[in-house]
């Protein structure tokens, strides 16, 4: 009896196993089938329409669809509820985004995938929030008709970065930026197969901020090329790694503010043709990688040249301060405390130098007399510390910031406050307000009082 009641055990285990592997079969047998009524275009997918979701709450109500519908794999397996959990803060906190990609010969979405800012960064990788979904009408089963035709549609917050012939992506064919201090003009662009994006622009300066003079009325107007590199395209804005200017300095228009000589109205006057150079970067991460998040501002301008009294144009001998030569260096650390929607705090602090000499400009002498000053070398060094809090919302953009600037020589220095405002990333203000301090004497006939410079600002980008 025991004998039989195996045998028919076995028997029914081996029937059992043989269904399971035709079942097998047939399912795979489908597979391919349904593989293949679409044609295959693997060879256009860097052509194809792509683009990222950044719109937060659009993100979370996908994401609650294939919750709700157990349409998540991690691995090729349906995540645990702990994993759920703890990816869903990620969601709920805003750090996850949804990378979505068109079929080549129509409309239809043939890739959906979540996946954070970090891992992202370099080319494409399998390292990714989820599984990706690649199936059309799967990703429609689980949204339902209404939010997967809401999805084609980009009404919502999100990145272009469709790869065009020429490599032109969304938000950066075209950009002026209108501001009387800073104007910036985009004359060539560039993404790489990385996504990686370059930007040349033609850009104008006006004052500097960081040195301890201040530079207002600044007596020259910087002007040449600017050149960005963004590391990668994600959120609302790129993520801009290095920033590299090159231009020259030429003399600013003068102002008289009641007085009757010009000439004496700035109190800082040109008096010979410099190079500016500016630079932006976080280097420091190639040497070791706790530093890779602080920032570095390097900027300076060097005089090449030095002007005559017939280049000064003045009819009567004339006394004037010019500041030749400064450089100064900041370290930032971004992202030092996020205060959610008030933005985030970035502070850091750094030194420089910079010289101002007293010249005379007598008319008729071939060269302009240089006045010794009581510092040795001509040059002050200064100290200075600053903070910004930094906000990028879906409507306003903001970003002030508090300076404080001290000058070891003459034992002065100034409180900034700046204040800059952009609506939907066209149109703003920008506000600079700084006050001197004076620690020990009187502050250098070459110093302005309290003072503060206003600017509207227009942005054309498309």
């Amino acid at each position: 009896m025991k004998f039989k009641v195996l045998f028919v055990f076995l028997f029914l285990a081996s029937f059992l196993s043989a269904q399971d592997f035709l079942t097998e079969q047939k399912m795979n047998r489908i597979q391919k089938i349904y593989d293949n009524l679409e044609y295959n275009t693997t060879a256009f997918n860097d052509l194809k329409k792509t683009w990222i979701v950044t719109d937060p709450v659009y993100v979370r109500e996908i994401y609650n669809k294939f919750v709700v519908k157990n349409g998540l794999k991690i691995r090729g397996k349906k995540p645990t509820m702990q994993e759920l959990r703890l990816k869903s803060n990620d969601i709920y906190e805003g750090d996850v985004f949804i990378d979505v990609r068109k079929r080549y010969y129509d409309g239809e979405i043939e890739l959906l995938r979540f996946f954070t800012e970090s891992p992202n960064r370099e080319s494409d990788t399998s390292d990714f929030f989820f599984d990706e979904v690649y199936d059309f009408v799967y990703i429609r089963e689980i949204l339902g008709v209404e939010l997967y035709e809401d999805l084609k549609k980009q009404f919502y917050a999100l990145n272009d970065i469709t790869k065009t012939l020429y490599d032109f992506n969304y938000q950066y064919n075209f950009d002026i930026y209108l501001h009387l201090l800073e104007p910036e003009m985009m004359v060539w662009n560039l993404t790489t197969n990385a996504r990686n994006k370059y930007l040349v622009s033609l850009f104008g300066k006006w004052g500097i901020d960081r040195a301890a003079m201040p530079g207002w009325y600044y007596p020259d107007y910087f002007s040449g090329v600017r050149l960005k590199y963004s590391e990668y395209i994600v959120n609302t804005v790129p993520k801009t790694t290095y920033l590299v200017e090159l231009g020259f300095g030429i003399p600013a228009k003068e102002f008289s503010m009641g007085d009757a000589n010009p000439l004496n109205a700035r109190r800082l006057n040109h008096s010979g043709t410099n190079i500016y150079m500016h630079f932006i970067g976080s280097p420091l991460g190639m040497i070791t990688p706790e530093l890779k998040d602080v920032e570095l501002d390097i900027e300076g301008a060097f005089a090449l040249t030095e002007d005559t009294p017939d280049d000064v144009k003045n009819s009567d001998s004339l006394y004037f301060f010019s500041n030749r030569n400064y450089f100064t260096l900041t370290a930032l650390y971004p992202a030092l405390l996020d205060l959610g929607t008030a933005g985030k705090l970035k502070a850091g602090g750094g030194f420089g130098l910079y010289d101002v000499k007293r010249y005379l400009s007598v008319p008729g002498t071939p060269l302009l007399e240089a006045f010794p000053t009581n510092i040795p070398g001509n040059y002050r060094w200064m100290f200075g510390a600053e903070a910004h809090l930094e906000g990028d919302g879906a409507i306003i953009s903001h970003k002030i910031s508090t300076l404080f600037h001290y000058n070891f020589n003459d034992g002065n220095g100034f409180l900034g406050l700046k204040f800059f405002v952009m609506v939907t990333n066209s149109i703003g203000f920008d506000f600079k307000m700084f006050s001197p301090l004076q620690f020990s004497g009187s502050l250098p006939g070459y110093r302005n009082d309290s003072y503060f410079v206003f600017s509207p600002v227009i942005r054309i980008n498309y």
